[in-house]
């Protein structure tokens, strides 16, 4: 990019969008260092998403295998649409972990849903009331 009659070396600077700047930065950092510190599962699909975007195949797969080993009932879905959208292997562990959870998931989903409509009941009654209905 820069050896080249392009825009970015003639005007010294590179133009990136569709990125956080906090993201960007911890993109950059794992370039020069291999390595990304303090990663959480939003941090993680922002991650990929640039990953993706700028076909950094390590970055990439550093992200699915953190996402893999912290899904959860709470956040498979998050990650079955971050998978959906970017990694095709990410959204096949998701659909699975979510099948072979079907169960305690659809609990989850019942619990939340029970919150939303009984919001005054207090939620250590409400959940035993969840859990008494299966």
């Amino acid at each position: 990019m820069f050896s080249s009659k392009m825009q970015e070396i003639q005007k010294n600077e590179v133009v990136v969008t569709g990125i956080d700047a906090f993201v960007l930065r911890i993109m950059l950092a794992y370039i020069y260092t291999g390595k990304i510190k303090n990663l959480t599962v939003p941090l993680a699909g922002d991650l990929l998403f640039a990953a993706d975007k700028y076909k950094l195949k390590g970055l990439k797969t550093a992200c699915r295998e953190y996402l893999k080993t912290n899904t959860s009932m709470e956040n498979a879905l998050e990650i079955l649409t971050i998978g959906d959208l970017h990694d095709p292997d990410l959204k096949s562990f998701a659909i699975e972990f979510i099948c072979k959870n079907c169960d305690d998931f659809n609990i989850a989903c019942e619990i939340e849903r029970k919150i939303k409509v009984f919001k005054n009941v207090p939620s250590g009654i409400l959940g035993n009331w969840c859990y008494s209905s299966y």
